[in-house]
């Protein structure tokens, strides 16, 4: 009987052919490969083809190109055999995709290289706008350093701020902690020493707060918000707090009545407003002093207490009378 023929052929998934694998297609050390016999999964001819093309997209450049196939087929790229092949090209008549076959042959080959792939690789630049981003963001945070370091050389010689906050802030929350305390100081009380200990504390905890929110820590955020929230209680600065006391814009009248009385009284008024109208010396005069003789109250003029005004009314009217 005739033994079965075992087809041991690669496809090759960018033209489709067939091909023997040690032959037609290059070995693979990326573990994306392992089950197709260690052979990477386009020809070497497509390999050849996808270089010309990816040279055209980076104006002839070689190294690019390379850069990108190799990331592209989980291959490990050196620049320091980049050079090595160039070498090899410059010292031997070859045609222009000969950097790519040199490179591959070597990387499969040479046993420095052996197990490595794309995550291991040189890194290069492919896009030189985004090199230009970087550069210049570079010099942006060379210029922040600078100007934070001379805010924080202006903190460390300022002998008020270090003792208010201490020592291990960094210079831009030191800047936020002054700014913070300047606002809780211009908006409320702050003539005791417990009520400006508060405002330092509320300032520490807000800056912390805010850096909690930048580095995307919830929990952290909302212990911090609750710490606030407390802090305020203790100062009764709270907004409820506020309402309580009539504090609050728009507030009910009955409310801000209450207040008054409770915490600005009227004070009594001086003795030549007392009685600007004469209401009082005309109760007096013709309702006050008649029922009291005729009551048996009073015997006389002097038993009933009189301010000036009145007595000055009694006489006239004494005079009216007779």
């Amino acid at each position: 009987m005739a033994s079965k023929k075992v087809n041991n052929k690669l496809i090759c998934t960018r033209c489709g052919e067939e091909k023997v694998p040690t032959t037609g297609f290059y070995l693979s050390h990326s573990l994306m490969y392992k089950h197709n016999k260690n052979r990477m999964p386009i020809c070497k001819d497509c390999v050849v083809d996808k270089f010309k093309e990816l040279k055209n997209v980076y104006d002839d450049d070689d190294k690019k190109a390379l850069f990108h196939l190799c990331m592209m087929l989980d291959v490990y790229f050196s620049e320091e055999l980049v050079e090595s092949a160039y070498k090899q090209i410059e010292s031997t008549t070859t045609s222009e995709d000969g950097l790519v076959k040199i490179y591959f042959q070597k990387v499969n080959s040479l046993m420095q290289y052996k197990g490595k792939n794309s995550i291991q690789s040189d890194k290069i630049i492919l896009d030189m706008d985004i090199l230009k981003k970087l550069e210049q963001q570079y010099k942006l945070d060379l210029e922040e350093k600078k100007k934070n370091k001379e805010i924080y050389d202006d903190i460390v010689n300022d002998t008020q701020i270090i003792k208010r906050w201490g020592t291990g802030w960094k210079a831009e929350e030191y800047r936020e902690l002054e700014e913070k305390y300047q606002e809780w100081m211009d908006h409320y009380e702050h003539d005791t020493l417990a009520q400006q200990k508060l405002f330092r504390e509320l300032s520490e905890l807000e800056v912390q707060k805010n850096k909690a929110r930048q580095e995307g820590d919830k929990n952290a955020y909302k212990n911090l918000s609750e710490l606030v929230s407390k802090k305020m209680s203790d100062a009764n600065i709270k907004p409820a707090q506020k309402k309580i006391l009539g504090e609050e814009d728009g507030e009910v009248l009955g409310v801000m009545i209450r207040e008054i009385e409770n915490n600005e009284p009227i004070a009594d008024c001086l003795p030549q407003f007392k009685d600007v109208d004469k209401i009082e010396s005309l109760i007096v005069r013709t309702f006050l002093k008649p029922f009291a003789r005729v009551y048996g109250l009073a015997s006389g003029e002097e038993d009933i207490e009189l301010n000036d005004e009145m007595k000055e009314s009694l006489e006239k009217s004494k005079k009216v009378d007779n």
